[in-house]
């Protein structure tokens, strides 16, 4: 198999992945966000079955810093309607 082909083939089965995620698959990302970061909490932004952001990497120990407030800055969308937060 070529590497292009590896490639489409790959990414054919996200989206297939992505178009049947369900509300149990996003808090399961969100999960697998905290522990990446080493983080007891983890939170994603989802709209139209799509990540658009993730808690990602934040200061430990800093009150200032949830994930969820991670998450929605980071975004970079002003607009979050129609959003999902998990």
């Amino acid at each position: 198999m070529s590497n292009i082909t590896h490639n489409v083939t790959t990414f054919i089965k996200l989206k297939i992945f992505l178009l049947t995620m369900k509300d149990e698959d996003f808090m399961q990302e969100a999960i697998k966000d905290a522990k990446k970061h080493q983080h007891h909490f983890g939170a994603v932004v989802v709209k139209g079955k799509k990540i658009l952001a993730r808690g990602g990497k934040r200061p430990a120990g800093d009150p200032r810093h949830h994930a969820e407030t991670e998450a929605i800055l980071n975004t970079k969308q002003r607009n979050l309607k129609g959003c999902t937060l998990y």
